[in-house]
């Protein structure tokens, strides 16, 4: 996948395989529902990221940046061997949102 590249090179890191799934819902009000099906409880965030089920949910529509930052979570799941600390997965997620850097 381009955006799981992009996303490894700008965070440089490179997992030896990632697994995750995408599920495409038709909007954010089926984001919440999902999350809500997963964690019990809804969500306002536009997109989200499940370590439960190594899983992106996004809406049909869903803006670039929002895409490579639940990527990245699922790049950082994938390369750690070991659970990181949650900040430090979400400031690496906010990092994957910009582009790769030029070669």
């Amino acid at each position: 996948m381009a955006v799981e590249h992009e996303v490894s090179k700008t965070l440089q890191l490179y997992p030896s395989q990632t697994d995750y799934s995408i599920l495409i819902v038709p909007d954010r009000k089926a984001v919440a529902m999902e999350h809500k099906r997963i964690y019990g409880r809804t969500t306002e965030a536009p997109a989200f990221y499940s370590s439960v089920k190594n899983l992106i949910v996004i809406p049909r529509e869903c803006d670039i940046r929002i895409l490579r930052h639940e990527v990245g979570h699922a790049v950082v799941r994938a390369y750690f061997k070991q659970p990181i600390p949650g900040w430090l997965h979400e400031k690496l997620a906010q990092k994957a949102e910009l582009s790769a850097p030029e070669s």
